[in-house]
Order: C-alpha cells, then sequence, then structure tokens
C-alpha cells in the first residue's frame, strides 16, 4: 500500500500532537495568591499560597530573584521556602516553576542581615539602621531552644512601646537575626525553621 505524502504529514501531526500531550503540554501553570510574609532577611522562611503547584515537588522549584530558594514542604496550594542567603536587601520576585512553566510574580522584599558575636551588637545594630534611639531600652533573653542551642528569642522593650521580638540563629558568622515583629505565631515560627520547643511570646 503506497502512503500518500498528505497522509505522511497527517500521521506525523497526530505523533507530534501526542508526544507534547505526554510531555505535559496544556498542563496548567502554577498561580501564587499570595506571599507571607512579604518581606524578610535571608535564610528566613515563608509561606507561598495559591493553586497548582503539584501534589508533591519532583523537580518543581521556587526562585526569588532567579536564585533557587530551599523548600522545607510542598503541597499542591501552599509552598514553604526560605530566603537565599546570597540575596542583598532589595525588593525581589517570587515565581513557582512546575513542569507546566512559571507562575506569576509576586514581589518579596528582603531585609538588611544583622549578625553580631553576640546577640546585643545586632539588636542595637539592628535599631540604628532604622534611626530609632535605644537610650532607656531594655533587651532581654525570652526563651533558648533546649533541642538546640543555636536558636533563641530575645526581646527588646522601651517604655510607651510595644516589645520587639527577634529570632536568633547562631551560625559561624556569629548571631544572626533571623526575623524580627512584635508578635510571633507558632506557625511564624515554624515557617522561620525554628526548632518545635522555641515558643512563640506570651502576649
Amino acid at each position: 500500500m503506497v502512503i500518500r505524502r498528505s497522509q505522511t504529514i497527517a500521521i506525523c501531526i497526530v505523533l507530534m500532537l501526542s508526544l507534547a500531550v505526554l510531555a505535559g503540554c496544556g498542563a496548567t501553570k502554577a498561580v501564587v495568591k499570595s506571599v507571607t510574609p512579604v518581606e524578610g532577611m535571608v535564610s528566613s522562611g515563608f509561606k507561598i499560597s495559591g493553586t497548582s503547584f503539584g501534589k508533591t515537588r519532583d523537580k518543581s522549584s521556587v526562585t526569588v530573584g532567579g536564585k533557587k530558594a530551599g523548600i522545607a514542604s510542598w503541597s499542591d496550594t501552599s509552598v514553604t521556602a526560605t530566603v537565599p542567603a546570597s540575596l542583598d536587601a532589595g525588593s525581589y520576585p517570587v515565581v513557582v516553576v512546575t513542569g507546566a512553566g512559571t507562575s506569576n510574580k509576586v514581589t518579596y522584599k528582603v531585609l538588611a542581615t544583622f549578625t553580631g558575636s553576640s546577640p546585643l551588637p545586632a539588636m542595637l545594630n539592628y535599631f540604628k539602621s532604622k534611626g530609632e534611639s535605644t537610650t532607656g531600652m531594655t533587651f532581654s533573653v525570652v526563651a533558648t531552644s533546649t533541642a538546640n542551642p543555636d536558636w533563641k528569642l530575645d526581646k527588646a522593650v522601651k517604655t510607651g512601646t510595644p516589645a520587639t521580638y527577634f529570632i536568633f540563629h547562631k551560625t559561624a558568622d556569629g548571631w544572626t537575626i533571623l526575623d524580627v515583629a512584635t508578635s510571633f505565631t507558632a506557625e511564624r515560627m515554624k515557617i522561620d525553621g525554628a526548632p518545635s520547643d522555641l515558643k512563640p511570646p506570651a502576649q
């Protein structure tokens, strides 16, 4: 049986379309609806909420400013990641990359990092960077992880203003501020990677 040229072309087209479908053509791209929190320091955690991330991570990834973020957990609607340590302070796009392509962009602000031989100079430099006077301010330890003493929670208090809490993680460079807030939740501390025995401060 002789196959005409037109038939050969049609067969080739069908085969190409079949291969495209098998390769994932037509799959839904990930959609990022929100990033929480919207700013943080390098190595701190953030949660991405959205759709079509994939039930398992496989080869999918998250990038911040084009640099791959560390992944702590992955589901079809939620991803927990960490800010790449190589980023400088500034605003960067966060995207989720899956086999279907690249998601929409959501802006994340990377804050300056503060490290000291002990937590105190790191906290002093943090307030200095914000132009805030530390006169009359008291600093104290709220808690230190028993499971991993390289993690601790400190606070700074000044009369007439809310307390400021600092999550510290000790690295080879010293005590580094990982996150700062006037209050923390257990979920946020977990996203930051803090040990489970390091509890949020009582409010």
